[in-house]
């Protein structure tokens, strides 16, 4: 069977199997994910298979592992449904009486720093725009934009499988320093030894690239990393937790500052350099430009390197 015979039969659903067959590794775990059975899609992959002439997966041990053809196939196979997804969202937002309504994702840290202001400079261009913001960890947006619940994702910059269909924009790296209440025993200490804080409570974020930067740094320091007795990072609730006890945390310098120059928390002169993971935009590449959701982005990236954004 030709190419274009293939294009003329090839349903999206198949294509979809095949992404799902990748991420899983295992065929039995794609199957379950898409409610078939395993002989079912063992036979539709071997269909495929036949069509093009070439094994698009090797099976071994329990495991199934993508061939160099199946790699040709899963880049193309991954825009194809980048761009189905597109029709089908923009035909959605068309739907709702004409309204431009936006689904954005970001950590806590960008969240407030970044969006606010994009936000308002985009409905200065737009004036119809409707955003909705969901605050969540790093991966979890990742996984949520793969599967099209936002338009946009800022996020920590992490590793994306280069056949990902994901782009991503990179915005400002960040610095970070040992902070605690502005009455802190530590805080009056001209120098704090790394033994120092392991004594005291540890305020630190949920597993993901911030805390594996935290912990390195104290690795390279030659320190232990503390172990944390509260894990959240959203900086409310981190800094009333600070203010109303002896505990300590690693923020951004640009997080803390405000709260450094309102006096309501100190820095611990720790011989640390803590250099956390940078963060990025996120989006889908679409073969429909959408001229709101653009805008949008680029004002992300505006506002992330204008001095409003900068690390105090």
């Amino acid at each position: 069977m030709t190419m274009s015979s293939l294009a003329r039969h090839l349903k999206t659903r198949e294509l979809q199997y095949i992404v799902s067959v990748h991420a899983h590794g295992s065929i039995r775990k794609a199957a379950a994910e898409h409610n078939i059975s395993q002989p079912a899609l063992s036979k539709i992959i071997h269909q495929i298979e036949s069509e093009l002439g070439v094994c698009l997966f090797l099976r071994a041990n329990n495991r199934t592992t993508i061939t160099d053809f199946g790699r040709i196939f899963l880049s193309e196979a991954t825009q194809i449904l980048a761009s189905v997804g597109a029709i089908q969202t923009k035909i959605d937002r068309l739907r709702a009486q004409g309204q431009n309504f936006y689904h954005v994702g970001a950590t806590p840290n960008p969240a407030l720093r970044l969006v606010p202001a994009a936000f308002i400079r985009t409905l200065k261009a737009f004036p119809q725009l409707n955003l909705q913001l969901t605050e969540d960890g790093s991966e979890r947006l990742i996984v949520g934009l793969r599967e099209r619940m936002y338009q946009l994702v800022i996020a920590r910059a992490m590793s994306i499988d280069p056949l990902s269909p994901l782009k991503s924009t990179l915005l400002y790296p960040e610095s970070g320093v040992i902070v605690s209440r502005r009455d802190h025993p530590l805080a009056r200490k001209r120098s704090v030894k790394h033994a120092d804080v392991q004594s005291y409570p540890w305020i630190l974020p949920p597993p993901g690239p911030t805390l594996n930067a935290i912990e390195m740094s104290f690795i390279n320091a030659g320190s232990v990393p503390p172990r944390p007795f509260f894990v959240n990072y959203a900086i409310s609730i981190v800094s009333d937790i600070l203010v109303r006890s002896d505990a300590l945390t690693v923020l951004s310098r640009a997080v803390a500052g405000p709260l450094l120059r309102a006096g309501v928390l100190r820095t611990l002169a720790i011989g640390i350099e803590f250099r956390l993971p940078s963060y990025a935009v996120y989006s889908l590449p679409s073969s429909f430009p959408d001229p709101v959701q653009e805008f949008l982005e680029q004002s992300l990236v505006a506002v992330a390197d204008s001095g409003g954004t900068r690390e105090a």
